[in-house]
């Protein structure tokens, strides 16, 4: 597979927590890859070992930001006036 391939596949997963620098992120995980790859892992299971840490990274995150959303409104409806 080609580079181009795996930046978009980066992309699409950080665009999932909206990073202020999304080329940055892409670009460090592609460097991440390449250094898998300087030691001897092929290209696929490199981009896979990679993918697959920065996707249970994202995932927490996610996790973390719906469990803070959840404990923010917990008791009270979100349109609901407190003053009321």
């Amino acid at each position: 597979m080609s580079r181009v391939h795996f930046e978009d596949e980066f992309r699409k997963l950080l665009m999932r927590v909206e990073p202020r620098k999304l080329e940055l992120g892409v670009e460090i995980l592609l460097r991440k890859m390449s250094e898998k790859e300087a030691q001897g892992v092929g290209q696929e299971a490199a981009f896979r070992f990679v993918y697959d840490h920065a996707k249970s990274r994202v995932e927490e995150m996610l996790r973390r930001a719906k469990a803070c959303e959840i404990d923010i409104f917990m008791g009270q409806d979100p349109g609901e006036d407190e003053t009321a």
